[in-house]
């Protein structure tokens, strides 16, 4: 079999017959990465396995609720570093709002038709050059139908 490079480290190896698709060597960091990609993947692509993550989780806190608080006063220099980060994240000025990439939780839907973006000049930017936009309606008309409307033809009816 030809030497292969590591999706992780990028050093080479030898591939084990058995593992046709071998992408990492057998280093244990890389291992791990491996494994923790394909959590990551199952997460975002199984709804059934997140779903039952989270009622297993909740099951546990639910026969463990003093957990943390005892683990906190069993490991004061966990509890004190943990207040230290949390000072940190506190002292973060708030004025601007950044939503995450995948923080899209608008319940209703936007319905089809011809909207403006407008960017949204604040000091504030979104994180991996996100723009920060406002988006309305081209038409004022709230009860405009017309599909092919540019605002131009609905503005005295408004």
């Amino acid at each position: 079999m030809p030497i292969k490079s590591c999706a992780n480290c990028g050093s080479p190896f030898q591939p084990i017959p058995q593992v046709p698709g071998q992408k990492y060597c057998s280093q244990a960091a890389c291992q791990r990465a491996r494994r923790q990609r394909w959590y990551q993947k199952k997460l975002e692509g199984d709804p059934d396995y997140r779903d039952n993550k989270r009622r297993v989780q909740r099951k546990w806190m639910d026969q463990n609720p003093n957990y943390w608080r005892q683990y906190r006063i069993g490991n004061p220099e966990y509890a004190d570093k943990n207040r230290r980060r949390q000072r940190v994240k506190v002292d973060v000025p708030t004025s601007s709002v950044l939503a995450k990439i995948d923080a899209s939780s608008w319940p209703q839907t936007l319905k089809a038709g011809i909207y403006r973006i407008t960017p949204v000049h604040s000091k504030g930017a979104g994180k991996n050059g996100a723009w920060i936009v406002e988006i309305s309606p081209a038409c004022a008309n709230p009860n405009c139908k017309n599909d092919a409307c540019k605002g131009d033809a609905c503005k005295d009816s408004a």
